[in-house]
């Protein structure tokens, strides 16, 4: 599975989550975002384990740009899987060149 999300200050999943006046991307709310990611798929959330789980940086969103996520989920044996999202941060419609790391499971 590759799918991708534009984030912006006005997306609800950053709805009230400032930190000094930055919305941020709470680390629950990756976790959220995969199970939602998985059950669109196809799977039974009931049926998920997440273990291993390292945040690298922070989704801190800026005001006037947006991130683009690029979520890469790879079955590296049966019922297992690699999970990376990186960050691209957008501005005037236009994506920065070096991608960040997020999150990786």
């Amino acid at each position: 599975m590759n799918e991708q999300f534009l984030i912006g200050t006005d997306n609800p999943i950053l709805g009230n989550h400032k930190v000094f006046g930055q919305a941020l991307l709470p680390g629950l709310a990756y976790i959220d975002m995969l199970y939602q990611l998985f059950r669109e798929n196809g799977f039974d959330y009931r049926e998920l384990e997440l273990r291993d789980v390292t945040i690298y940086n922070p989704l801190i969103v800026e005001h006037d740009r947006s991130v683009m996520l690029h979520v890469q989920v790879a079955e590296v044996q049966k019922g297992q899987w690699k999970i990376r999202i990186e960050g691209q941060e957008q501005v005037n419609g236009k994506l920065a060149l070096e991608k960040k790391t997020l999150y990786q499971r």
